[in-house]
């Protein structure tokens, strides 16, 4: 399928002078309907030139008039120029006039309608990091985007950063953004009140927020890994896990492991029947064992206390903390291990790929069964 010839989106309007092919002509050509704030793109194109001649092009909105354009040439010339469309609320009728004008060539001006249109513009706020340390700078940057999202012309009446009592730390007024990204920076005092701090920006009637967080945070200084399958069967006994620590530089970590198993029961939806006590506690199987040379410990449970009850969810939560020793320094970290009534299967032995009707078949099945108490 070929292209459509045109479209009113990307309409072009084409600025041709009717004189004889000995004078000079033009040609400019723009959209015919460009959207509010974003730059529009034009090309002028002066063929037969054989004098100085002055060109400029300007936009009239209203009583507004802006000049785009304004310079002499002497040779033909081909050149493109970008404008940054007005900012209006509404549909606006706006003219684009083009004026050249030489010694011995007379003043020629031509005019044509084109349509600024306001599509929704959405504005968005970014911080370089959600988490920061009392002292540390944020960095944030707020930028406008059309319904292509390009960066739109945005005039930003009031920007401010509130701390988590509501009060006012950082105010900047009538900013505008820079190649379409407006970037400001804010120094948080080494005293700082932990919690979430708030950037609010004003653009027209529009207002809208960014949150990011100021606390005394440590990074850690090991990880913890939980070696669990992703689901069991209900007849497997037991059931063994491993946990591991280790410091970021590789070396194993010394300390306690401690393992919560849990079964959870399935709580009923109001209506059905009153739920039992008892139905809101977990089953749980809870030991804590010391990490070896490796930094890990292993750990092997029974089964048979989590009770096959209808009324349970089909999975385990297994919970492992790690306390470092000397300093007593805590990681902890979850899994979730489905469980599976398949107690065992049973397959063919290598089965014939072909038979007939009536053939009789000696067929050889395997039965595999979980390892069971």
């Amino acid at each position: 399928m070929g292209r459509p010839e045109c479209c009113l989106w990307w309409a072009l309007l084409l600025f041709l002078s009717l004189e004889a092919s000995a004078e000079p002509q033009f040609v400019v050509v723009l959209p015919a309907v460009v959207e509010s704030g974003t730059a529009v793109r034009f090309c002028l194109s002066l063929l037969q030139v054989s004098e100085e001649l002055s060109v400029s092009v300007s936009l009239q909105k209203g009583t507004e008039n802006t000049l785009l354009y304004k310079e002499t040439h002497n040779d033909d010339t081909n050149k493109c120029s970008n404008f940054q469309a007005p900012v209006v609320k509404i549909e606006k009728i706006a003219i684009f006039e083009v004026e050249v004008e030489g010694k011995n060539f007379h003043k020629q001006v031509e005019t044509r309608k084109i349509l600024i249109k306001n599509h929704s513009l959405k504005t968005f706020i970014q911080t370089d990091k959600p988490l920061y340390l009392p002292g540390q700078t944020v960095h944030f940057r707020v930028v406008t985007l059309d319904s292509s999202l390009r960066p739109a012309l945005g005039l930003y009446q009031l920007i401010q950063v509130t701390e988590p009592q509501q009060n006012r730390v950082a105010q900047w007024l009538d900013q505008t953004s820079q190649g379409g990204i407006l970037q400001l920076s804010y120094e948080l005092d080494p005293q700082a009140k932990e919690g979430f701090y708030r950037i609010t920006v004003t653009k027209g009637s529009e207002q809208l927020s960014h949150t990011f967080q100021v606390e005394k945070y440590v990074l850690p200084k090991f990880s913890v890994d939980l070696e669990a399958p992703a689901d069991v069967s209900v007849a497997l006994e037991p059931l063994s896990f491993r946990v591991c620590a280790k410091y970021l530089f590789g070396q194993s970590v010394p300390g306690s492991v401690t393992l919560d198993l849990c079964r959870f029961f399935e709580l009923p939806r109001y209506g059905r029947r009153r739920i039992d006590q008892q139905e809101t506690f977990p089953l749980c199987h809870k030991e804590t064992q010391q990490t070896s040379s490796d930094g890990c410990a292993s750990f092997s449970v029974q089964t048979a206390q989590f009770q096959n009850d209808s009324r349970m969810h089909d999975e385990y939560v297994l919970k492992a903390v790690m306390t470092e020793e000397g300093t007593g320094l805590q990681q902890a970290v979850e899994k979730r291990v489905k469980l599976s009534f398949e107690v065992g299967k049973v397959k063919f032995v290598n089965p014939p790929k072909r038979f007939h009707p009536g053939d009789q078949l000696d067929l050889q099945t395997c039965l595999s069964v979980e390892a069971g108490p």
